[in-house]
């Protein structure tokens, strides 16, 4: 939660001299960090904050859409981040309803982030531009990792449910690395930013 503060404050202190794109992100840690505080309250008083997951991944997905709507040319006539709020809808609906898991939609995230990640380097690598000096290539790389890790940490809980039960509390742990890592980056990020090529958007 502190490291996820701090992504947010360093997005917020160069906020005037980012893209349109970037400032989508900021508000996106804003939201993810309000989401979280009210996940940790809910947790407390009721003993279960799916319902708060459950509202709050399709428009996690909505506005990472909206990012890399701007951020990638090909992209900017299609609003593909209303896609996300439909699928969300229709995963309460039809197949997660509030107070459980959303493990099916939070897949369907993945794979969406993952791919407008692999589209958005292949775009840049056909443009030529300098991709270490490029944030949208790190805000990929970090978007890949985090959710790349997130697959596999699942994979490695319902390992260890079914086969070694006491050893789960493994997974939890790299939940929590693995976000440590990630919003720790996205600050980074952010504070390197007039380090950075401004000829990207």
């Amino acid at each position: 939660m502190v490291v996820l503060a701090l992504s947010w404050c360093a997005s917020a202190y160069r906020y005037k001299k980012l893209p349109f794109s970037l400032k989508i992100f900021s508000h996106l840690l804003l939201l993810t960090l309000l989401a979280e505080t009210t996940a940790n309250f809910v947790a407390i008083k009721y003993h279960n904050n799916m319902t708060v997951y459950s509202l709050y991944n399709p428009v996690q997905l909505f506005f990472t859409c909206w990012y890399f709507n701007q951020s990638i040319a090909i992209l900017r006539k299609h609003n593909i981040g209303i896609l996300g709020i439909l699928a969300g809808i229709a995963d309460i609906i039809f197949l997660e309803p509030f107070g459980q898991s959303n493990k099916n939609f939070l897949f369907f995230e993945g794979v969406v982030i993952i791919s407008l990640s692999l589209l958005s380097f292949a775009r840049m690598m056909l443009e030529r531009r300098d991709l270490m000096r490029n944030p949208h290539f790190w805000m990929g790389i970090i978007l890949s990792f985090f959710w790349t890790i997130s697959f596999c940490n699942q994979g490695l809980y319902n390992y260890l449910m079914v086969r070694f039960p006491k050893y789960v509390g493994i997974a939890g742990y790299s939940i929590l690395v693995v976000g440590l890592i990630t919003y720790g980056s996205f600050a980074l990020m952010f504070l390197l930013y007039p380090k950075l090529r401004h000829d990207h958007e």
